[in-house]
């Protein structure tokens, strides 16, 4: 009996131990400094108010480390550090190192700066160096693998940023000759925290501050948008969306779950327009009205993008706009076989477009059909097979506007209301007409009547005149497909 006790009691105490053991390594991952893939006894490496230099070996592992890391880990670690301040952090900066901070402000100088002979074979060649402003006239610095493209470098300028950052050290910028030459990028700096990341958001606040900028990018922007994504999306023009893009395809998805028709103030343009040049116009609002030939719902497969977005689903409509007078031609290219004869693919009357929304007004039954009125935003063009232009071209494939719009609105029912009023008004008419007829008949017999050739004139003016219906196109009924979004990494 007291040999089972022991055996018992051992067993227990092992188990006890395993668990210690256990609970003391998932602690370790969870400290707010995990992310940056230092080890604890590293933190104290690192030197505060060191002369800055561009082959610090912290700060290169750190951008190598900012590259891979994932949008939902830089938000589930910067939980870590909310709330504090550049103050604190330059108060204690060992307490705080290598942990992730939420980071605002203005972007005054980006400073390119390649990297040392021998890290050559590394993911990155460069980085950048900014010198920025916080809300309260703080001045800190930003090392980044990637900046928006339109940003001048080397020379002053006023750019609302934001991203999330490892905190390296309290850094001495008094000497600019590694930096910037001229000494602008460091001018009235001396000690200041460095901050370590991936790319730095861009969320302008005025019209044209850099070229391209409109009003619907500043309505993105203060809905948590970065406009400097939609340079991804540009370099993935007319194919399928992929890794690259996916993060502005979340952004816009989040952002159109907030804004009502009244957010977009009349700023959107039309569907032809939008066709007709749409290199200006990713990330402009637009608006069009169409019917929906298909609708499914889109199933948000990555669990922290759900959670960060609070959609489990978003909706696809493949849709038909009509073109009014305008003719849109797609050209075909040219085939390695000079001999080869191909056509350009002609729109006359409707051309098909893909409109993910985070809701419905109804079911997807519901809207399946129905004539419908999208406020939204251009995204990009996407490219999906269609037996419409594969008979023409086979290589070419359906090429599509991606537009990212609000809760559809749905139009038959208006049109139902107008109907009913013209009936309404066509009735009085008639009635009106009828009594005059009567009256002028009952007063004189004789007299011929003066509205009867008139009469008869307003008849042919009210018979319905056959609807005029539009050949049907060869790949109409035939939905483009999910668009396949990939989970963000």
């Amino acid at each position: 009996m007291n040999s089972g006790k022991r055996v018992v009691s051992a067993w227990l105490a092992g188990f006890s131990l395993a668990l210690l053991i256990s609970g003391s390594s998932a602690a370790q991952q969870e400290l707010p400094s995990a992310l940056s893939g230092f080890e604890p006894s590293e933190l104290y490496d690192v030197i505060d108010e060191s002369q800055f230099s561009a082959s610090d070996e912290f700060m290169i592992r750190l951008l190598l480390r900012a590259a891979n890391a994932s949008p939902e880990s830089w938000q589930r670690y910067a939980e870590y550090t909310r709330g504090i301040g550049l103050q604190a952090i330059e108060d204690n900066p060992q307490k705080y190192r290598f942990q992730v901070f939420e980071l605002t402000g203005r972007v005054k100088m980006v400073y390119p700066i390649r990297l040392p002979e021998k890290y050559e074979n590394s993911k990155i060649k460069g980085f950048y160096l900014a010198r920025v402003e916080s809300d309260t006239g703080k001045s800190f610095m930003v090392a980044a693998c990637s900046v928006p493209r339109v940003w001048p470098v080397r020379t002053s300028m006023d750019e609302p940023f934001r991203c999330r950052g490892f905190f390296q050290a309290v850094v001495d910028f008094s000497d600019p000759a590694e930096t910037a030459p001229t000494g602008e990028l460091t001018a009235g700096v001396s000690l200041a925290p460095l901050f370590v990341t991936d790319r730095m958001g861009w969320f302008p606040d005025r019209v044209g501050a850099v070229a391209g900028v409109n009003e619907s990018h500043l309505l993105l922007a203060r809905n948590g948008v970065d406009i400097g994504q939609f340079e991804f999306v540009k370099q993935n023009n007319n194919r399928a969306i992929t890794e690259s893009d996916s993060s502005c395809f979340f952004q816009l998805l989040d952002a159109v779950e907030r804004l009502t028709p009244n957010d977009f103030k009349g700023n959107q343009i039309g569907f032809v327009e939008l066709l007709e040049n749409p290199k200006d116009h990713f990330g402009g609002a637009v608006q069009f009205t169409g019917h929906v030939k298909r609708a499914v719902r889109i199933y948000i497969d990555r669990k922290a993008v759900r959670e960060r977005l609070g959609l489990d689903y978003y909706y696809e409509l493949d849709m038909f706009i009509p073109l009014g007078d305008s003719r849109i031609v797609i050209k075909s290219q040219t085939p390695d076989d000079a001999s080869a004869e191909t056509e350009d693919v002609v729109y006359k009357n409707r051309f098909p477009a893909t409109v993910c929304v985070p809701r419905l007004p109804g079911t997807i039954e519901e809207i399946r059909g129905k004539r419908v009125t999208i406020d939204g935003f251009f995204m990009k063009f996407w490219n999906y097979d269609s037996e419409f232009t594969s008979r023409l071209h086979p290589s070419l494939g359906q090429v599509s506007p991606l537009v990212i719009g609000i809760e559809p609105r749905i139009s038959n029912s208006s049109k139902h209301s107008i109907d009913n009023f013209l009936l309404t008004v066509l009735g009085v008419v008639g009635l009106g007409i009828a009594g005059l007829i009567w009256y002028f008949h009952r007063s004189d017999q004789r007299q011929k009547n003066p509205m009867h050739g008139r009469f008869h004139e307003f008849q042919d003016d009210l018979k319905p005149t056959p609807l005029e219906t539009n050949e049907k196109a060869a790949d109409e009924g035939k939905g483009s497909g999910g668009i396949g979004v990939p989970p963000e990494s």
